[in-house]
């Protein structure tokens, strides 16, 4: 009995996990610089192989994290566009926008070390100090 109830258990699990994936759309990422906005036609290309992609109602934007519209994309900002299915014309479903200015004010180095060496270096100066200090006091006496 237990088995079955285990292996219904797995069946219901996999088939939940096969039906979330089959209902997800494919998505294509691309970055890439603005090089033309046409707020008219809701279209705007990237540098990326001189992709165009088209805009509708749905397509979501975001300049830093804040709301922001078509309106907001300028040439030379720096782009993530998500593309929701396959289809031709490119159509963006989210376009997260990074000014060129921004983009450059924000640069930072990669944080590649930890504290733990200067914690290291903290005690070997406390210890050489603790020496110290026993040598003086026994050159004093």
């Amino acid at each position: 009995m237990r088995s079955k109830t285990a292996g219904l258990l797995a069946l219901a699990i996999a088939l939940t996990i096969g039906s979330v994936a089959l209902a997800q759309e494919p998505s294509l990422t691309f970055t890439g610089r603005v090089m033309s906005v046409d707020t008219q036609a809701h279209t705007f290309t990237i540098d990326t192989a001189k992709m165009t992609f088209t805009t509708n109602d749905q397509t979501t934007y975001t300049r830093n994290g804040e709301v922001a519209h078509l309106e907001d994309l300028k040439v030379g900002d720096h782009v993530k566009v998500i593309q929701t299915g396959d289809g031709s014309p490119r159509v963006a479903s989210r376009v997260e926008i990074k000014s060129s200015d921004e983009r450059a004010a924000n640069r930072r180095l990669p944080r590649t070390g930890s504290s733990l060496p200067l914690i290291g270096l903290a005690g070997l100066v406390a210890l050489g100090l603790g020496v110290g200090v026993r040598q003086a006091a026994r050159w004093l006496h």
